[in-house]
Order: structure tokens, then C-alpha cells, then sequence
């Protein structure tokens, strides 16, 4: 018997009116999935009916799936073989890293102009700075000062070289010109040191002594010319004796080396003259032409026409000097 869905269920309720709530219960599923139920005729007494519920979600997906993406490194399989390498890999080239890639940081050769040398003392010869010398020592100085302060240079003998004073504070700096009080310049190879003195408010002299120094080379101007005077032995090793030629040393090949490069900025269209002096006529004139030589070389002249020429002189007195005929 074929009946519709309403009357189906109407049938089986009477037929079967203890699965009441059973039947009711997917009559409400069906209709609120937005289709109909449909009941078979029910099983016997005391069995369950069949129920086939048929229905369709009207509301639709409403979201995608996302699309399934798994995370792969093509390197992995090499990762631990690569850990010893990735410094080198990872390296940028030197070209793109700096602009000065592919020059040399300095230059080795013996005619190129290091300005960073400064063993020769130029006018101003030595810079002292009393008053700090002096505070470092005596923080009060301030309220012990009296009338007034001194300060003298003294030569390796002790003597008076050079003498400064002033009224009230010492002063911040103090340049020197590297001459005597009598208008000498100061012996190249010479130590030489300095004593400040100064009264306090009750009359008690106070001494503070400085820190010995001497030259290795001094640029000064005389009648003559312009000269460079060169410790005998900041440019010679050791003295071998008499007759026996005497070798430039490693540092008096600098100190010639920043000799010419001083020459080559300010006088190399100049003539040149080489003097020396030691304890005797040959050993001097020895001296003399070797520094000569030597200077033709680092400033490539032409010809050599460095003249040299020595003399005799006290053990103290012993020095090299060039002389740039400017006058």
C-alpha cells in the first residue's frame, strides 16, 4: 500500500502508539535538516521500527580547505657537511668588502715618503708642559705659589743650557727652540734634562726635576744653510775601531730615510753638502761619504753630487751633518 509521508506516519503512530516519541523524534530531525522522513512499517511488537531519514543542508561550505604545504629544505641532507664550510662560503669577497682591496696597506719600499717618522726635532725643537708636571706632583700649588717660578735646562755635564721664568702660575705649555741662552743649538746624542723651582707662600724653595731627554737628529737654520745635525751614533752601529768600516744600522737607516723624505718635501732642487765629525780625520770623512752614498740613493739622484767632507772633533762633539745650501 502506497501512502504519502504524512499519512505514512500517521498510520504507524496508530498502529504502533507506544514508539510514539520515537517516531516524533525523527519526524523533528527531518524537518529541521530541510527534508522529510519516511517510516517503514514498523517491526513487530516490541522491536524498533526502521526509520530512513533522508534530508539536505541547505546553508552550503561555507569554507575552502586550505591547500596542505610541507615545509622542505633542499640542503637538508647536507647540512652537517656543510657546517664546516659555511665561514668560507658565507665569505664576501675581499673586493666587495673593502674599497682598498687589492693595494697594499703600506708601501715596501725604501723611497717612498713615510710621514709617520719623527725623530728629527723641528723648531719647535721640545714642547714642555711645567704646570702639569708640577700638579701632578703637588696638587696645591694653587694656593702655595708665590712670587714666582723657574725653569732651567741643563746639559749632561749639569750646566746651565737654557733658563725661562715668570711671575704667578707657571704656564700651560712652554715651546723651545732647542737653543742656548747664548743662541748655541743643542748637541744632537747629548742628554739633556730640566729643573723647575718655584717659592711657596712662605718663602721655601721647591724643586721638581724633569725627565732626562736627548736628540737623535735637529733641523736648524745657520749662516751657512739649513741643517740637519745627526747623532754619530743613532746612524752607525757600534764603533768597530780604527781603519775599519763602520755599517749604517737598522735605525739609522730610518733616521736617513726620514732625513731625505724631510729634504724631498721642502728642498730637493737644492745642493747638498755632507759633514762629519769624529775623533779622527778619517774616521769622520769615512762617516761622512758613507751617509752621502747613501742619501744619493733614497732620493735617486741623477748623478752623485752629494759632496762630503769630515773633521776632526772632541768624543761628545761626534755627529753627522747635512746642510742644504738655502741661502
Amino acid at each position: 500500500m502506497n501512502l504519502s509521508p504524512s499519512r505514512a506516519n500517521s498510520f504507524k503512530i496508530r498502529r504502533t502508539p507506544r514508539n510514539l516519541l520515537a517516531v516524533l523524534w525523527s519526524l523533528a530531525w527531518g524537518i529541521s535538516c530541510g527534508g522529510w522522513a519516511h517510516a517503514e512499517e514498523a517491526a513487530p511488537s516490541g522491536v524498533l521500527p526502521e526509520v530512513i531519514i533522508k534530508g539536505g543542508d541547505k546553508r552550503g561550505v561555507r569554507s575552502e580547505k586550505p591547500p596542505l604545504k610541507i615545509e622542505m629544505d633542499p640542503n637538508e641532507p647536507v647540512l652537517p657537511a656543510m657546517e664546516v664550510e659555511r665561514e668560507p662560503l658565507e665569505r664576501q669577497p675581499e673586493s666587495l668588502r673593502s674599497p682598498r682591496a687589492g693595494f697594499a696597506e703600506s708601501l715596501h719600499n725604501q723611497n717612498a715618503v713615510l710621514p709617520a717618522r719623527t725623530r728629527l726635532a723641528k723648531d719647535p725643537v721640545k714642547v714642555f708642559y711645567p704646570l702639569r708636571e708640577i700638579l701632578a706632583v703637588s696638587p696645591s700649588l694653587f694656593q702655595e705659589i708665590g712670587t714666582g717660578w723657574e725653569m732651567v735646562i741643563t746639559d749632561s755635564d749639569g750646566k746651565r743650557f737654557r733658563r725661562f721664568d715668570g711671575r704667578g702660575l707657571p704656564p700651560g705649555s712652554l715651546p723651545w727652540n732647542g737653543r742656548s741662552d747664548s743662541g748655541h743649538i743643542a748637541e744632537v746624542g747629548k742628554t739633556y734634562s730640566f729643573v723647575i723651582s718655584y717659592k711657596d707662600t712662605r718663602g721655601q724653595s721647591r724643586n721638581f726635576v724633569g725627565e732626562p731627554f736627548r736628540f737623535d737628529g735637529v733641523i736648524h737654520q745657520e749662516s751657512r744653510g739649513l741643517v740637519i745635525s745627526l747623532a754619530s751614533q743613532a746612524v752607525f752601529e757600534r764603533d768597530k775601531g780604527f781603519g775599519e768600516q763602520e755599517a749604517v744600522s737598522d735605525s739609522g737607516t730610518d733616521l736617513l730615510q726620514e732625513t731625505a723624505d724631510w729634504i724631498r718635501r721642502n728642498y730637493f732642487t737644492l745642493p747638498i753638502k755632507v759633514d762629519g765629525y769624529a775623533k779622527n780625520s778619517q774616521q769622520a770623512e769615512t762617516r761622512a761619504a758613507t751617509v752621502a752614498r747613501a742619501m744619493e740613493k733614497i732620493l735617486l739622484l741623477p748623478r752623485p753630487d752629494i759632496a762630503s767632507s769630515g773633521a776632526m772633533s772632541g768624543l761628545q762633539e761626534e755627529r753627522i751633518e747635512v746642510t742644504i745650501i738655502n741661502r
